[in-house]
């Protein structure tokens, strides 16, 4: 068994353009690594009625909506068995599609879900996507977050920023299956806020670690450090002007609100980004902001076609 290649990649399917575009970035990476597809389609029920034992009675509307989707479903999956030669399965679930999505990633044991992401603009400029949100901050593995307005099928040149917190080496430890699969070239970014908490000589340690493990692998790397007064701006300006194709950043849960949300700056930086995200949250006890090591864990066109 290839150890630096993905085993089960999880792609949830709304039928629309935005997760169709995410997909073509999942089967070119199954392919890849040999990997297989698993689509969940996720219905929302809100036409069920709870009995009073317990059991749940759909209403017909939803019977044929449930149909609907597991026959387009269906076809996609043999789309991608016949055409492109990949192992896939799909599932079409019921309720929450965040809970749906992050319980099918973890009872399957994915290693990676690839998401379509929709921009944000206006009052919800630091909120993504609701479900593209919320699936980075529950979901137990990375997750690859796709834009819309192009296809990704691989990644040559990727971004790596590394900021002077203990989680570096683990955010690599995953990232570079990717990096060798597609022989890409790593830019590792030092960045350091100018008026942070941390100094230069934290960063150059953290750096040094990590280039010294990446060298080892045998990955063409570059190494740049900047100081900023806004790092995930920074880092957003520096992926346009170096033309990368994949952004790599550590979610970091935010323990100090009562509520458990992923921090500003991988908020940001998926918000804005316009190439694809990869969020890896790191171990609960390397959180940046961890106070225990023992924190908590945390629709559709059936006519459209499929342009393979």
């Amino acid at each position: 068994m290839d150890t630096l290649a993905l085993q089960k990649i999880l792609v949830p399917i709304d039928f629309s353009d935005t997760s169709l575009n995410a997909l073509q970035t999942a089967v070119a990476m199954a392919k890849r690594h040999q990997a297989k597809l698993v689509l969940v389609h996720v219905v929302s029920v809100n036409t069920a009625f709870v009995m009073p034992e317990g059991s749940v009675i759909l209403d017909s509307g939803l019977d044929q909506v449930l149909k609907t989707a597991n026959q387009q479903l269906a076809q996609w999956v043999e789309t991608l068995i016949t055409t492109h030669g990949i192992d896939a399965q799909g599932l079409v679930e019921t309720g929450s599609v965040t809970d749906s999505i992050v319980h099918m990633a973890k009872s399957h044991q994915v290693d990676l879900i690839v998401l379509g992401s929709h921009g944000a603009s206006g009052l919800r400029e630091f909120f993504m996507g609701s479900t593209a949100y919320s699936v980075i901050r529950s979901a137990s593995c990375p997750v690859l977050t796709i834009p819309p307005h192009q296809q990704w099928l691989d990644f040559k040149k990727i971004l790596f920023p590394v900021r002077p917190i203990a989680d570096a080496l683990e955010k690599y430890d995953f990232a570079r299956r990717i990096i060798r699969k597609n022989n890409a070239k790593l830019i590792v970014m030092g960045v350091l806020e100018r008026l942070g908490n941390h100094t230069f000589e934290a960063l150059n340690d953290e750096a040094a670690k990590l280039i010294k493990i990446i060298e080892e692998d045998g990955v063409i790397v570059e190494t740049q450090f900047h100081f900023s007064d806004t790092l995930a701006e920074t880092i957003l300006e520096k992926a346009n002007e170096l033309e990368v194709d994949l952004l790599v950043v550590t979610a970091s849960l935010d323990y100090q609100i009562k509520e458990l949300f992923i921090g500003p700056f991988a908020q940001q930086i998926v918000n804005h980004a316009k190439v694809p995200v990869l969020s890896i949250r790191p171990h609960p006890s390397q959180q940046e902001g961890t106070q225990t090591k023992h924190e908590p864990n945390i629709f559709p066109n059936p006519y459209l076609t499929i342009p393979f």
